[in-house]
């Protein structure tokens, strides 16, 4: 029993040596292969890349872009209100309706405004009557002393002055004619005349600004009778349901919400990194979740301060929608065009893979394909940003999916 396992051990032994032996021989083999470039047309056609098509490190326009997130907000909104109290007697809109510019929303009863302007009509006519005032005749062109009440009383002043100076003269001529009492009458009656004309050119004064006041006040009636209807202060869109018919409002109640949609803006906000390179005039692309092509417009506006929740810097800029597809606060995203000069290294995307989590190319050396890690960038279509690992004018494999490692490349002669 020793025996044969003693046998079995030798046995075991030999036959690894052989195996060993064999092994050595065919690895000498397959050096001598390599070395002499001698191999089968299968095992040329997968470690063999021929006239593979090569891609070159460029140097491309690569306008920096910072991507930006906001709300596409109304370009204006109006809490429509009233300016005068009454009850609400017609309703002509209602939520979602459109409505152009002075088009009637609502109307108010305005039938005591009605009799104001009446009564105020009124007492202006009374008071171009009292004046002497034709009805084609303007205020503008009467002179106080030329009003028929002042002229009566210049005229009596006339008559009084006449009456003693006549009285005067005969007096001297004959002094019992006239008595010196009748002199002193006539002389205060005189100045009696003189008093009551300057009351009446006051009086005619007084009167001239009372009229301007009474046509204040008609105006003020007519306008209110014109507030009574309230009408849009834009073009734009209903918001919120207006008061139903029989509704009291006073002066200041809100009637509607008035959106105005035709242009919307976009509110964006930027890092405080990047306020200082903020400037209105800047390029950029709005694009919304729907919209097939992008809106390319600039930034109109930029806030001034930042936001303190956020620290972050507020612009704005306007884009179409004429008719009205694009309801207010829709999210939207936007690319800033921060620097429109500015270049990069690019590689087409194709000739990138990933293992890893790590980028790498396929690069050429000594005829043979070489894995190399790289950190691009942004994407854009079918370039792709390099920001380490290559240098302008570098070659390197077009098509990733070809490359293997150590596999050479053969190129035919020109």
């Amino acid at each position: 029993m020793r025996q044969r396992t003693w046998f079995c051990i030798v046995g075991i032994v030999i036959g690894l040596g052989l195996s060993a032996i064999w092994l050595g021989g065919v690895r000498g083999w397959w050096d001598s292969w390599a070395r002499s470039g001698e191999h089968s047309p299968s095992e040329s056609a997968w470690d063999v890349l021929r006239d593979p098509p090569l891609a070159k490190v460029e140097r491309r326009p690569w306008p920096r872009i910072l991507n930006i997130q906001g709300n596409l907000v109304e370009a204006e909104e109006a809490l429509v209100g009233t300016q005068v109290a009454g009850r609400v007697e017609r309703v002509y809109v209602d939520i979602g309706s459109r409505v152009q510019q002075d088009e009637v929303l609502v109307e108010l009863d305005a039938e005591d405004y009605r009799l104001q302007e009446r009564l105020a009509e009124a007492q202006v006519q009374a008071i171009r009557a009292r004046l002497g005032l034709q009805p084609d005749q303007s205020e503008s062109s009467l002179r106080p002393e030329n009003a028929p009440p002042v002229v009566q009383e210049k005229a009596l002043v006339e008559e009084a002055r006449l009456a003693l100076e006549r009285a005067t003269v005969l007096h001297r001529l004959n002094r019992t004619a006239i008595s010196p009492e009748e002199l002193d009458r006539l002389q205060v009656s005189l100045k009696v005349a003189e008093a009551r004309y300057l009351s009446a050119l006051n009086q005619t004064r007084e009167q001239l600004a009372l009229l301007q006041l009474r046509k204040v006040e008609l105006e003020q009636a007519r306008k209110q009778i014109r507030d009574a209807t309230i009408r849009a202060p834009f073009a734009g869109i209903v918001q919120t349901r207006p008061p139903a018919p029989g509704s009291y409002l006073r002066v200041g109640d809100p009637v509607v919400r008035l959106v105005r949609l035709d242009t919307l803006r976009f509110r964006g906000k930027v890092p405080d990194r990047y306020t200082l390179q903020l400037h209105t005039g800047m390029e950029i692309r709005i694009l919304v979740e729907g919209m097939g092509e992008p809106f390319h417009t600039r930034v109109q506006r930029i806030e001034p301060a930042l936001d303190p929740a956020t620290l972050m810097r507020i612009i704005e800029a306007d884009i179409p929608n004429p008719q009205g597809q694009l309801p207010a606060n829709t999210f939207a995203e936007a690319e800033l065009v921060l620097d429109p000069q500015a270049t990069a290294l690019v590689l087409p995307r194709t000739a990138l893979w990933e293992f890893a989590g790590v980028e790498r190319v396929w690069k050429i050396e000594a005829e043979r394909l070489v894995e190399h890690r790289v950190r691009i960038g942004e994407i854009r279509g079918e370039w792709v940003e390099i920001l380490e690992g290559l240098s302008e004018g570098e070659c390197v494999l077009a098509d990733a999916r070809q490359g293997r490692m150590g596999r050479k490349l053969v190129f035919s002669q020109p």
